[in-house]
């Protein structure tokens, strides 16, 4: 059996998650590169003692498809990744970079990926500086 490969609108991503009663909050982190078509933002959808939950969108704002996208952020001070969903990252805390994965490389003008990270610590799993590029 083969990966299936998934990649939704911001509707459809939206419509997801709020399904399954998750609530993004109105000051989640964003970043666009005016001279780049990837766009990112992070939100923190659950938090728990000694962990957190997050959901990171990579959307193509372009015309046309790109293949190949890394995000960048920096995790909050006292927080440290556990499990990266959907991406390889390099790095645990501080500056943290996530790559695609092969089924999820190609995004198509005004789709997304989703990126999910589980996060442990004090922190409360929030990101900040974060940005996205595409090759």
């Amino acid at each position: 059996m083969g990966m299936r490969r998934r990649v939704l609108t911001g509707a459809t991503a939206t419509a997801a998650l709020i399904t399954a009663g998750v609530v993004l909050p109105s000051s989640a982190a964003q970043a666009a590169d005016p001279a780049s078509t990837c766009a990112a933002s992070y939100q923190v959808v659950s938090n728990w003692p000694g962990g957190s939950q997050a959901l990171v969108t990579v959307t193509n704002t372009g015309s046309s498809t790109f293949n190949g996208w890394t995000l960048r952020f920096t995790l909050d001070p006292g927080s440290t990744i556990l499990n990266v969903f959907n991406g390889a990252n390099t790095g645990t805390t501080g500056a943290i970079s996530v790559v695609n994965r092969p089924f999820n490389a190609a995004i198509a003008p005004h789709a997304s990926a989703l990126v999910g990270i589980i996060a442990t610590g004090t922190g409360p799993g929030s990101a900040t500086n974060v940005s996205c590029t595409s090759p």
